[in-house]
């Protein structure tokens, strides 16, 4: 008989607590809204780029021409946690891109294990047969 009343104890406790364990408050639920896109042409004045370009993790970029270079005395900033994209998303064109570092020009790129910088293809899945053309120093 004791045992029994123990039983249901254990049980009410558990019913009692149970939904703590299944449900979340609202206030615990967080939605991520859609980062912003920047295409690299967007950085240019007139027909250059300027001498620092600094990419943000906050945004998504997007190299839809051939390749960014950066010459002597440019500098290319990219903070950790960055995404950058290859290929003309909007027309298609989802053609091999890269970064080309030339002599005197600066990379400064650090990413961490927990917040990596990732170059990928804007190309949808089944498509990305043409990636980068990679990071050329």
């Amino acid at each position: 008989m004791k045992i029994y009343r123990i039983l249901i104890l254990l049980g009410f406790i558990v019913f009692l607590g149970s939904p703590n364990w299944a449900c979340k408050k609202q206030e615990d639920i967080t939605i991520e809204s859609p980062k912003p896109e920047k295409d690299f042409e967007d950085f240019k004045i007139g027909s250059n780029y300027p001498r620092v370009i600094h990419l943000y993790s906050d945004t998504v970029y997007t190299i839809s021409q051939d390749i960014v270079t950066r010459l002597d005395g440019e500098q290319l900033i990219i903070d950790a946690g960055t995404l950058i994209k290859v290929g003309n998303n909007l027309a298609n064109n989802f053609t091999a891109g890269g970064i080309d570092i030339k002599a005197g020009g600066i990379l400064i790129a650090n990413g961490t294990e927990q917040n990596p910088i990732v170059f990928t293809s804007s190309a949808p899945k089944g498509l990305q047969n043409v990636n980068w053309q990679g990071i050329s120093i």
